[in-house]
């Protein structure tokens, strides 16, 4: 073996590949035999030409008689140092067994007729491994390229007479014309990467189950991948395929594919991966950062600021016929100003997500302008006062309840500690507790629940 070149692992003829050359001579001479022809010797400056022209092939990464700089096979039998009177050469490639090569050859009227010249008298054949073909081509071909490169196996057979020996029609010097690219039987290929087209790179799904499509060869069957891990297997059909109900997870997934042959078991590389988010979950209200202010009473305008999970993408405000598309103000804040009906109907809030995910919220109306009130905690939508936004109204209420509240007892006692006066009356010498009840103790309760209610902001 001689040493490798440009990363290729060179192999002469002598050499441990698939391709034994010490056989195709003995095919070659069976055959021209058979024909009544002379055999042909084995020369070992042919050999070393057709090792040659193999090695340049796989360095410039081309596939023909003659190289990209014009480089011809006589050039490389002379540098062996054949002096010829006739030459000839025969190629095949991709070929993985001895045999096969001889008959392809015979099969080829061309490479035939090189067998079979009667001019020849020397051969030289050299079978050589390297890869081919590779993504950049000579001279900017260099190692860096191997990965997508193709192991395969290239057959040389050159043909000469030398110009001492005597021919039947005498020593001159010619090329033969026998000398085309031969047709070989190909190594059997992967199918083509396949594509997926559904879903769509980078989209948000909201469904538990989904359905992967694309495109591939026909004649394989497809598997899909999330991440490393196989998801589904399905057979194309007429060059589609569809993998259907596939449950992933909420969470981010990266999707591939690849194909393998029906007719020869071979498997593509991975599809380009394409990402997709699966979200189930609709956006969340965060009842405690959502405010609900009257803005203008003789309008009935409302503003509205609510705040809702990382993922929401937009929020529409609805109250009877009237509708808006809140602002995002800043992070996943939301804001803007609503008409409410004078039916004085709550208003929905209505959030959705990148996948499409919606929830809704219902807020009750705070009655007082100016009034600005946070979402209750444990209920959304149940206004929340505290004493230091309450409305003059409310206040006015508390006060005079206070005052009426504490000339009922001041009254009471008095009355009672004197014994007389028109609330009291004896009846055998006893109080009449039904009476004190009917003047005192019930006016002076319904203060009380007048006060808690103007405080709840049902009564203003």
């Amino acid at each position: 073996m001689v040493a490798p070149l440009f990363g290729w692992n060179v192999m002469p003829a002598h050499a441990d590949t698939v391709i034994d050359s010490a056989r195709l001579v003995t095919l070659a001479n069976q055959s021209r035999a058979a024909a009544g022809l002379n055999s042909l010797s084995v020369d070992q400056r042919l050999i070393n030409a057709a090792t040659q022209k193999g090695i340049d092939m796989f360095k410039k990464q081309y596939w023909a008689h003659y190289g990209p700089n014009g480089e011809t096979p006589w050039q490389f039998i002379i540098a062996a140092g054949y002096s010829y009177t006739y030459a000839g050469e025969n190629l095949a490639k991709d070929f993985t067994s001895t045999d096969s090569v001889h008959n392809a050859w015979m099969n080829s009227a061309t490479h035939k007729a090189n067998i079979l010249n009667v001019n020849y008298q020397n051969v030289g054949i050299a079978a050589i491994s390297g890869k081919q073909i590779c993504n950049g081509i000579y001279p900017g071909f260099s190692d860096n390229n191997l990965s997508t490169c193709i192991d395969t196996v290239i057959v040389v057979q050159m043909f000469g007479t030398l110009q001492s020996a005597t021919s039947p029609s005498g020593p001159t010097k010619s090329i033969s014309s026998n000398t085309i690219v031969p047709t070989s039987t190909p190594t059997p290929q992967a199918p083509n990467k396949p594509q997926i087209t559904s879903p769509s790179n980078n989209s948000y799904v909201n469904k538990e189950k989904i359905d992967v499509s694309g495109k591939t060869d026909t004649n394989t069957s497809v598997n899909v991948y999330d991440g490393e891990k196989k998801v589904g297997t399905i057979t194309s059909d007429g060059g589609a395929f569809t993998v259907r109900d596939l449950t992933l997870g909420d969470g981010a997934h990266g999707l591939t594919a690849d194909a393998t042959s029906e007719v020869n078991g071979k498997v593509s590389v991975r599809s380009d991966a394409v990402n997709v988010t699966i979200d189930t979950v609709p956006p969340v209200l965060d009842k405690t950062n959502t405010k609900l202010q009257l803005q203008d009473q003789s309008n009935n305008d409302y503003y509205i600021e609510s705040t809702f999970t990382d993922d929401t993408v937009a929020v529409k405000a609805t109250s009877g016929q009237s509708s808006i598309d809140l602002q995002k103000l800043y992070g996943n804040t939301f804001a803007g100003t609503i008409k409410v009906p004078d039916s004085n109907v709550g208003i929905v809030l209505a959030a959705y997500d990148k996948a499409g995910n919606m929830s809704t919220a219902t807020l009750d109306l705070p009655r007082t302008l100016g009034l600005d009130n946070k979402i209750s905690s444990t209920t959304a939508g149940r206004v929340s006062l505290t004493p230091e936004n309450m409305s003059i109204k409310q206040v006015v209420n508390i006060i005079v309840g206070v005052v009426l509240l504490m000339v009922f007892i001041a009254e009471s006692f008095f009355v009672w500690k004197n014994g007389g006066g028109i609330h009291h009356l004896h009846q055998n010498g006893v109080k009449s507790l039904a009476s004190g009840a009917v003047h005192h103790v019930i006016p002076m309760a319904v203060i009380i629940l007048a006060m808690c209610f103007s405080i709840s902001g049902n009564i203003i």
